[in-house]
């Protein structure tokens, strides 16, 4: 259970979702990347896209937090690297996962968004 001054003071509504770390840009600028970019597998500790685990527990808490607090809508903005760099497949059973975790029948809206660079779009079966 949260605490009560912590409730008072936040509420939490939309959570940022880093997807992956590939991403299909090597830009300069990135302050993230570097200049060197970052496809993944590149010898760092980081996982290429977040584990079922985690995703798991992301949306228990979310679902958890919200119908103690009350929240009506839950966002969940999912970015990378380049989120359109994960296989659809994927993003299909992470969204199943997230309706099973909520379930059919909870009165909680869920709304999904990407953050993206948009050279990927539209959808095609390009890889990064």
């Amino acid at each position: 259970m949260l605490s009560e001054s912590f409730a008072q003071s936040f509420e939490p509504k939309c959570y940022i979702i880093k997807v992956s770390n590939f991403c299909n840009l090597t830009c300069t600028y990135c302050y993230y990347y570097g200049s060197e970019g970052f496809n993944g597998s590149q010898g760092n500790n980081y996982p290429d896209f977040i584990s079922g685990s985690t995703l798991y527990n992301l949306f228990s808490f979310a679902r958890r937090t919200a119908g103690e607090l009350g929240v009506e809508d839950v966002q969940f903005c999912w970015y990378g690297g380049e989120p359109m760099c994960v296989p659809i497949r994927d993003f299909r059973e992470m969204l199943e996962m997230q309706r099973g975790v909520f379930g059919s029948s909870s009165s909680i809206k869920l709304n999904n968004t990407i953050q993206t660079n948009a050279t990927r779009l539209p959808l095609t079966g390009q890889k990064c």
